[in-house]
């Protein structure tokens, strides 16, 4: 299944993302291949709506699986607030940081493509 879905993760960007989410909640043993799907995903996305509209729907799927998997009673106010931090951390923070990358480095090229014209 990780094989299948890190060749995929280039194609259907967020399909793979929003899979993989939901995979990572049940498993820990999906949790790197979240984090190369979000830095993939966040670099392919065309489109600002696709992107918050991708990265939300993994979001929702990934707290709500784990917490349903790992749901304890005690205090899942407290189990939601890490299970967010820690999507925060090794999910969105790096599929905005290769979004960022990317549009950087696509608009330094047309600023090199502008003035050699």
């Amino acid at each position: 299944m990780v094989v299948v879905l890190s060749l995929l993760r280039r194609r259907l960007p967020v399909s793979v993302l929003v899979v993989t989410s939901a995979l990572a909640g049940l498993s820990g043993g999906f949790a790197l291949l979240l984090m190369v799907v979000a830095r993939s995903s966040g670099r392919r996305i065309v489109g600002a709506g696709r992107v918050l509209g991708a990265f939300t729907a993994s979001y929702v799927l990934y707290v709500g699986v784990t917490v349903a998997m790992t749901w304890s009673g005690l205090r899942p106010l407290t189990q939601v607030l890490f299970t967010t931090l820690y999507f925060l951390a090794t999910t969105l923070v790096p599929g905005l940081a290769s979004r960022y990358w990317t549009q950087r480095r696509t608009l330094l090229h047309a600023l090199q493509e502008r003035k050699h014209s």
